[in-house]
């Protein structure tokens, strides 16, 4: 819900699926979680000029006390050469020197979301293709716990298209 007016403001789409097999309720540092989410959908947002970026959280295999889960973030950004890709997790580094004048930060957040990734047990990857578009992976084992009460907010599936919010 906080990217989507970003999104709706470059024209871009904004789409979340949850996989209907996803746990209930899963064991995790919600904020570390919610970190990493906002930087790599936001520096999707950032470096795509057309077409969308699409959250998708999908149950890898599910295990006696919990679920190994995939979060994905895809955009149909500039995109990062081969060579650049692994460089990009290092501190104070982004793909090109003309990136931090075209779309500015400081280079900080994928080292960040690496290190966040590596706190809770899971790890990052990056798969890039210039000129069209990055998807950015973390593999993680949540364990379960019982549901959040009904008092609790909800997950939410929602796409943004042109200022709109469609839940």
């Amino acid at each position: 819900r906080l990217l989507a007016p970003l999104a709706a403001s470059k024209g871009l789409h904004l789409h979340c699926v949850l996989d209907p097999a996803l746990q209930a309720g899963s064991l995790v540092d919600g904020l570390r979680l919610r970190q990493i989410l906002f930087n790599l959908a936001g520096n999707a947002l950032k470096f795509t000029a057309h077409g969308g970026v699409e959250l998708r959280l999908q149950v890898l295999r599910q295990a006696a006390a919990g679920q190994h889960l995939r979060l994905q973030v895809a955009d149909t950004g500039v995109g990062i050469s081969p060579e650049r890709q692994r460089a990009v997790f290092a501190p104070y580094t982004q793909a090109e020197a003309s990136t931090t004048r075209r779309f500015g930060g400081s280079g900080l957040g994928l080292a960040i979301c690496r290190e966040l990734a590596a706190a809770l047990g899971g790890e990052l990857q990056l798969h890039s293709v210039p000129d069209e578009g990055t998807t950015v992976s973390l593999d993680l084992y949540l364990p379960a716990c019982d549901a959040p009460s009904a008092s609790a907010p909800q997950a939410v599936q929602a796409t943004a298209v042109a200022g709109s919010v469609r839940q």
